[in-house]
């Protein structure tokens, strides 16, 4: 499972921070398309990088930081199992 978490100021227009479509699109299209279901060993980000959760999750926070359609990426959590789950934040990259 991805968790992107996203902050910012209420558009005082929509009421919202972000539009939650175009949030589902860039993430999809950023994240979801390129890494599930895929050997992590092949995508060119992992060539000199162990593809562990922990990497994978600094990796999508990476590809998501300048590219979401509006307010602050805040973390991105993967979660591997129910027990298990690693969280990005822009402090801990």
């Amino acid at each position: 499972m991805l968790e992107v978490l996203v902050g910012g100021a209420v558009d005082p227009e929509t009421g919202m921070v972000v539009n939650m479509v175009a949030l589902d699109q860039a993430v999809r299209a950023l994240a979801i398309d390129r890494f599930d279901h895929t050997n992590l060993n092949l995508d060119p980000l992992f060539v000199n990088l162990v593809p562990t959760t922990e990497n994978l999750c600094k990796a999508v926070f990476s590809l998501l930081k300048g590219a979401l359609p509006a307010g602050e990426l805040e973390y991105v959590r993967v979660e591997e199992t129910e027990n298990n789950f690693f969280q990005c934040d822009g402090a801990s990259r």
